[in-house]
């Protein structure tokens, strides 16, 4: 495939979009993590306001387990809402979902399209193989290897 034709045009252009979308979704869900120190969630639960803790604080309590055995994963509607757009369920996982489900929708329908494009045009230039077969008076198939001859 030239790097001029028309197909790999199309081709770099899809994935570069693709590329593109999921840098800024990356960015999006990643925030403002780097720029702010992370959060103690401990601490917040010991004095019920929110603390932040700097870049190597510890913390002097053991998380707490209050799993029952065989209950290691949450029932639906058991666990949290989503509180920010990243987490499980929030808006911008499934608006991921979607753009994603959306670009292989469109890949095919380009796909598609462009392929049978590229067929009838061979098929009008005389260069289709199942009509030169045709011609020659052989199968569309190629003879098996397990036949005997």
């Amino acid at each position: 495939m030239r790097l001029n034709s028309q197909r790999a045009r199309v081709v770099i252009a899809i994935l570069s979009a693709l590329i593109l979308i999921s840098m800024v979704l990356s960015g999006v869900v990643a925030g403002t993590a780097g720029s702010s120190p992370p959060f103690d969630a401990s601490a917040s639960a010991r004095s019920g306001v929110a603390v932040r803790t700097e870049v190597g604080d510890t913390t002097t309590t053991q998380p707490e387990d209050h799993r029952v055995f065989g209950k290691s994963l949450t029932r639906p509607n058991e666990g949290m809402e989503p509180q920010n757009p990243g987490d499980p369920g929030g808006w911008l996982q499934s608006s991921l979902f979607f753009i994603v489900c959306g670009a292989v929708i469109l890949m095919v329908i380009v796909l598609s399209w462009r392929s049978s494009k590229l067929r009838n045009q061979r098929k009008l230039a005389g260069y289709d193989p199942v009509d030169l077969a045709k011609q020659r008076g052989e199968g569309v198939r190629a003879p098996s290897p397990l036949e005997k001859h």
